[in-house]
């Protein structure tokens, strides 16, 4: 499970849970490289609820 939250533009949030699928990641690192190319600095907060795992293929 993935989840995004609001949250002030130089900030990614996010809520994990479960196992995780490739197109799960490949969304975060797609909002990771949005982001800085749009700040010269990001932070993350991320919210792990009963995380599994996750698979890259």
């Amino acid at each position: 499970m993935l989840e995004f939250l609001q949250t002030a533009d130089d900030v990614i949030g996010m809520r994990l849970g479960g196992h995780m699928s490739q197109s799960e990641i490949e969304q975060i690192l797609g909002r990771i490289e949005t982001a800085l190319e749009a700040n010269e600095k990001t932070h993350l907060y991320v919210e792990a609820e009963s995380y599994e795992g996750y698979d890259v293929r």
